[in-house]
C-alpha cells in the first residue's frame, strides 16, 4: 500500500511540474505573440488559469508534506526547539481545518457549475471538471 501511495505522490510532483513548465512556456509564447508579433492568443488566458488550478491542487500537496509552504520565519525561529515542534503542529492543524472548510463548501460550488453548465467563454471548457478532477 505504501507503495501505491508513493506512486501517486510521484504523479502527483510530476504533474505539477509539467504545468509549471507548460505554463511559463505559453505565457512567454504568449508575450511574444501579443507584443512582438501584434497577434495575441485569444485562449490563453484559460488555459493558464486551469493550469494555475493543477499547480494549486497537485503542488499543494508537495509543499504540505515538504513543510515548505509559505510561513513567516521570524516569529518560528524565535520559539525555542519544543516551541517550534508545538507551533509546526497548530500550523499543521490550522491549515488542516482551513482545508477541510474550503473542500466542504466547495463541493456545492463545483456542483452548481456542473448543474448549470457553466463554463469558459472560448474555449467552452466546463467550469467545474477544472477542479472536479481533483475531488
Amino acid at each position: 500500500m505504501k507503495e501505491n501511495n508513493n506512486i501517486f505522490k510521484q504523479i502527483d510532483t510530476m504533474i505539477s511540474v509539467i504545468a509549471l513548465i507548460v505554463l511559463i512556456c505559453i505565457t512567454f509564447i504568449g508575450v511574444v505573440f501579443r507584443y512582438v508579433l501584434g497577434t495575441p492568443f485569444s485562449w490563453l488566458e484559460e488555459v493558464q488559469l486551469a493550469l494555475i488550478i493543477w499547480i494549486v491542487f497537485c503542488g499543494g500537496r508537495y509543499a504540505f508534506e515538504t513543510n515548505s509552504h509559505v510561513a513567516i520565519d521570524m516569529i518560528y525561529d524565535m520559539f525555542p526547539n519544543k516551541g517550534k515542534k508545538v507551533l509546526l503542529m497548530i500550523i499543521a492543524v490550522v491549515v488542516t481545518v482551513v482545508l477541510a472548510f474550503v473542500c466542504f463548501y466547495s463541493i456545492d460550488y463545483i456542483k452548481i457549475m456542473l448543474q448549470y453548465s457553466i463554463s469558459t467563454s472560448i474555449l467552452s471548457i466546463p467550469c467545474g471538471v477544472y477542479i472536479f478532477q481533483f475531488r
